[in-house]
């Protein structure tokens, strides 16, 4: 009895026309099906009534693509999801963030300066600055094709060794925040951006005016281990020491600008460091 109903079924449909099966615009697509099962029963249909049915069936098959696109989307970040978490597997499965990616390694450093206040009771400033810190790491190297096209991964700072980069003439410590992601290239290459505080102090040259001097470098390895180079590349038209960003409503102006990679020897430890030496002035707005 199944089979007979099919048959008259596609009997219905290739005959449709005969049978005067047609779809009017702004009919339900609940009547179109109604309107369907009439005409398999073999009743009459007006051809008013068929035409009615078309946008609903249009509608319904709009509706099928939207959602087919939807589960196309979903279905790539879930597959995205698959090749950072193999790709996560891979570059750290025996990574050892404890280890020295290997010597001499050098690390682009550079400065974008956001902001200078003074105190001029204690003569600290206080400068406020996007580090621009990037090195090479040949442990996370990967073979794009292998996970999907990925040529970036972003990932916690806590995962992967860091150069221990500090300002040595500090007034004060307060860090920067080490829950800023690392960009990881698939060259190996790692880009970090973390936000700083610099507190240093500063030779007072008048009233509202005075000569600042930053000197940044490794904390424990000396030029055997890492060496500073001008930071270049992401941006690349940066400097090494970038005002472009500097806030305008910021209480003093930033002049006289001079920075060099020099080496600092320590009397403590005997061996030189690498360092980046800024030299600059300020100046409150009027």
């Amino acid at each position: 009895m199944l089979h007979i109903c099919y048959v008259v079924i596609i009997a219905a449909l290739l005959q449709g026309t005969a049978m005067s099966f047609h779809f009017s615009p702004g009919q339900s697509h609940q009547a179109a099906r109604a309107m369907f099962h009439r005409v398999v029963r073999g009743e009459n249909v007006d051809e008013d009534e068929g035409l009615a049915a078309a946008p609903a069936l249009a509608a319904d098959a709009a509706t099928e693509g939207e959602d087919e696109e939807e589960d196309n989307t979903a279905l790539g970040r879930a597959r995205r999801r698959d090749d950072e978490s193999r790709l996560m597997s891979f570059l750290f499965r025996r990574y050892d963030d404890w280890v020295f990616p290997g010597k001499p390694l050098q690390v682009s450093f550079g400065i974008s300066y956001q902001c200078a206040s003074y105190d001029r009771s204690t003569h600290v400033l206080t400068s406020r600055i996007y580090q621009r810190i990037s090195w090479i790491d040949e442990r996370l190297v990967w073979n794009a094709s292998d996970f999907g096209g990925l040529e970036t991964i972003h990932v916690r700072p806590w995962r992967l060794w860091l150069p221990d980069i500090q300002l040595y003439n500090e007034a004060d410590y307060e860090g920067c925040k080490d829950w800023i992601n690392v960009i990881i290239l698939n060259t190996g290459t790692v880009l970090w951006y973390p936000p700083t505080k610099f507190r240093s102090f500063c030779q007072p040259t008048g009233k509202t005016s005075a000569e600042c001097q930053l000197t940044i470098g490794s904390w424990t390895y000396t030029t055997e281990y890492l060496a500073l180079a001008p930071y270049k590349g992401h941006p690349p038209e940066a400097d090494q020491f970038d005002l472009n960003q500097y806030i305008e409503d910021c209480p003093y102006e930033v002049n006289n600008v001079e920075s060099k990679i020099t080496e600092t020897t320590f009397t403590e430890v005997g061996d030189p460091f690498s360092t980046l030496e800024v030299k600059f002035s300020i100046k409150a707005r009027d």
